[in-house]
C-alpha cells in the first residue's frame, strides 16, 4: 500500500530507486520496499497518461482501480494525481 511516508520518501529522492538504494537512510528503507516504488512509479506513469494523452476507457478505468488499490488513503491519491506529469 502507498502511504504518505512512502510517497515523501519517493519524491524525497526524485523518483531515483538508485539513489534511495545507495544513499537512503536505514529508517527509509525500512519503511519501503522496492515494490512499493515500483508501484508509485507505475501509478504515476500511468496517470501521467491518463492527464496528457487520449487512453481507452478500459485503460482509465484499469488504472483508478490500481489507484484505489494501491492508494486507499484518498489525500495519498490525489498527491499522485497531482504529482504525475
Amino acid at each position: 500500500m502507498i502511504t504518505a511516508e512512502k510517497l515523501r520518501i519517493h519524491q524525497r529522492y526524485k523518483g531515483d530507486i538508485d539513489g534511495w538504494a545507495r544513499t537512503g537512510d536505514p529508517l527509509e528503507k525500512r519503511a519501503m520496499t522496492d515494490q512499493d516504488w515500483t508501484d508509485i512509479d507505475e501509478l504515476l506513469q500511468r496517470l501521467a497518461l491518463v492527464k496528457s494523452v487520449p487512453v481507452a476507457e478500459s485503460f482509465r478505468v484499469a488504472t483508478a482501480k490500481l489507484l484505489a488499490e494501491r492508494a486507499p488513503d484518498p489525500i495519498v491519491a490525489e498527491q499522485l494525481k497531482t504529482l504525475a506529469v
